[in-house]
């Protein structure tokens, strides 16, 4: 064992970096891939020794024939994923209250 126990998440393979040697290391999930009507979406959950926690996303996009067309939809793409990103990943947090109905002790 070596002082950092793997979330149930966790690949616990090459693919995570912990290790008691290691201490800049990321615990990793198996990548998650989802096949949709344009291509495909991979996902990675992560987590730092410290306990934040992110995702990695790659997006796998077919794009139009002619280089206008590409550079279009590229651009288009690109800032839809960051606005849905920050719908979601930048959406106020609930108080305490709000959650359990109780204001937070003083």
């Amino acid at each position: 064992m070596n002082g950092w126990p793997h979330p149930e998440w966790c690949a616990q393979d090459h693919q995570c970096t912990v290790t008691g040697t290691n201490p800049a290391g990321q615990h990793r999930s198996p990548p998650m891939r989802w096949n949709t009507a344009y291509g495909s979406l991979v996902a990675v959950r992560v987590q730092d020794l410290n306990g934040r926690h992110w995702m990695e996303l790659r997006a796998h996009v077919r794009l139009g024939e002619s280089d206008l067309a590409t550079q279009e939809q590229a651009s288009q793409l690109a800032v839809q994923v960051d606005l849905a990103v920050r719908r979601i990943a930048l959406r106020p947090k609930p108080s305490r209250q709000a959650i359990t109905g109780k204001a937070k002790p003083r």
